[in-house]
């Protein structure tokens, strides 16, 4: 070890290879609550170091894994005896193309911090995750990120043109795919292939981003519910009306009133945001629409605001951006100083479906003695539960464990699929599994694992994820 440690400092210099444990755990171990090991963190500034860095642990057998800010939460990130490749010093703007509609960036910007420096152009790179502050764009890239607005936007392998990536082989080979333009055939779609490939085929070391106009005005609609059923009749009714949708997203009522509790409002029931893109001069009109049918279907409560100024000024703007914060804070203080793990999940389930499996997962809550938070993007069926484990209890930890089986057995019998964005990580290679002998293609697994050879021929980056 003492000898590939000195050829990173002879590269890198010793201020950017960092071996001092402390440093190390704070490495090893991600949103995701899992811990692991790692020599040493290195941090590159550009292409070529990484490439140099790759060259290194090729010959040293080295296992390598990349990080931005380690928000993912299924172990796709986490490292096991080898060397991190932090991106914290690879966090340029490149070149920003307005005419062309690209901006060109590395992989450590920040998603909050480049979408702040697109306002001032007018303009919107549109995935941003809830963790949008801390997320980068290496790893929205890496886990085939969705966001709020995938209703409108679709996920990230919608806005991406071309990348710059580092081969894991003997040269560290330098490759740029895709191209500047929306249209790019270029033979296999090896941009498309690397992103939600969850950094186990090729580092990313630049990416050209697709960006847009920043929409002229978004109306915002409340709706509360006193149970789901009702909420899913509207999130149906409204699909069938032709609006110009820029989000609709729900809370469970549990989870409403923690969030309520954190921000200082007074909602307490099943909570729906509808956002939809119309000029200010006729906002009224669809937003009535909407209010229309969601009174229809039951709503007890409606709030409305015409402009995105409104709604930012509003205490109700920050409901659905507090969803994670609010309910880990509430967890931690019910279990204080014990050792608890929170657990957000993340499946895709068709519309029709949903309610059927939504009944089954409290259902299921009861059954087990679990206590779980709904949330998520249900324009498109995206769902995220969330429970949580005191690890020191073994029973508890069993029965939630049993619990996740269970429910995403259902989700894979009713034709949905086990991540919608957050990816496969550590954390779900046997439901993916089990997804493919559902659909009797298990033989994609083994294609995975082929293409997996050709890119990474000694299993050195970011080696026992996935499958």
């Amino acid at each position: 070890m003492k000898n590939f440690l000195n050829e990173f400092r002879k590269l890198l210099g010793s201020e950017r290879v960092i071996t001092d444990s402390e440093v190390l755990k704070i490495y090893s171990r991600s949103a995701s609550g899992i811990s692991g090991n790692v020599f040493a963190i290195l941090f590159p500034e550009n292409t070529y170091e990484v490439s140099e860095i790759v060259k290194i642990c090729y010959k040293h057998n080295i296992p390598i894994y990349t990080q931005g800010s380690a928000t993912e939460l299924v172990g796709s990130a986490i490292p096991e005896k080898g060397v991190v490749i932090s991106f914290e010093n690879m966090y340029k703007i490149v070149e920003l193309n307005i005419e062309d509609n690209y901006v060109v960036c590395e992989p450590g910007l920040r998603i909050g911090e480049l979408n702040i420096y697109l306002e001032e152009f007018g303009k919107l790179f549109p995935i941003e995750p809830s963790s949008y502050k801390s997320a980068t764009v290496g790893g929205v890239i890496n886990s085939g990120a969705g966001s709020l607005k995938c209703i409108k936007y679709g996920s990230i392998r919608d806005w991406i043109l071309s990348l710059e990536i580092v081969l894991p082989d003997e040269n560290g080979t330098i490759l740029n795919i895709g191209c500047k333009t929306i249209k790019c055939r270029q033979g296999y779609d090896l941009t498309r292939l690397i992103i939600g490939s969850e950094g186990t085929l090729a580092i990313v070391t630049k990416a050209i981003l697709r960006i847009t106009n920043l929409p002229e005005n978004i109306g915002y609609v409340i709706a509360t519910f006193k149970n789901i059923e009702n909420l899913i009749e509207c999130v149906k009714k409204l699909r069938f009306e032709k609006l110009n949708f820029y989000m609709i997203e729900f809370l469970d009522d549990k989870l409403t009133k923690v969030i309520s509790n954190f921000t200082g409002t007074e909602l307490n029931e099943y909570t729906l945001f509808i956002g939809i893109e119309y000029p200010i001069e006729i906002i009224d009109k669809y937003l009535n629409i909407v209010e229309k049918i969601c009174y229809s279907t039951g709503s007890t409560y409606i709030l409305k605001f015409e402009s995105v100024e409104k709604w930012k000024q509003s205490r109700y703007s920050k409901l659905r951006q507090y969803s994670y914060p609010a309910k880990v804070h509430e967890i931690l203080r019910q279990y204080e100083s014990k050792n608890v793990r929170i657990i957000t999940e993340d499946f895709v389930i068709p519309l029709s479906k949903l309610n059927r499996l939504i009944s089954i997962i409290y259902k299921l809550s009861n059954e087990y003695k679990i206590d779980v938070y709904l949330s998520g993007h249900i324009g498109d069926g995206n769902i995220h539960p969330t429970t949580w484990i005191d690890l020191d209890d073994i029973n508890q930890v069993k029965r939630v464990n049993e619990f996740i089986e269970k429910v995403f057995d259902y989700v894979i019998e009713f034709d949905g699929c086990i991540s919608g964005e957050h990816g496969i990580g550590i954390i779900k290679k046997n439901l993916l599994t089990k997804e493919f002998e559902k659909r009797k293609s298990i033989k994609a697994i083994e294609l995975m694992k082929e293409i997996k050879k050709i890119f990474d021929p000694k299993g050195i980056l970011n080696p026992g994820k996935i499958f």
